[in-house]
């Protein structure tokens, strides 16, 4: 407790929080952004096809899965 009330003096609440809970290794943090980040971004592309486009994706989707079963 009394480390913690010299930290409280030096930094603020937030980032004491930030340091606690987000340290560790920057490069798999920003590996794991990047590849967060592609993943919205695809969702987002997603969101904006029109039904028809998506009846498309899904029916191509139901025949490679079809084609794998028969082979």
């Amino acid at each position: 407790m009394r480390s913690y009330k010299k930290i409280e003096k030096q930094y603020k609440s937030e980032e004491i929080a930030e340091s606690f809970v987000f340290s560790g290794n920057t490069k798999g943090r920003s590996e794991r952004l990047v590849a967060f980040q592609q993943f919205r971004s695809q969702a987002n592309a997603n969101a904006k096809q029109s039904e028809k486009d998506k009846v498309i994706a899904q029916l191509l989707q139901l025949k490679f899965l079809i084609e794998d079963y028969i082979k």
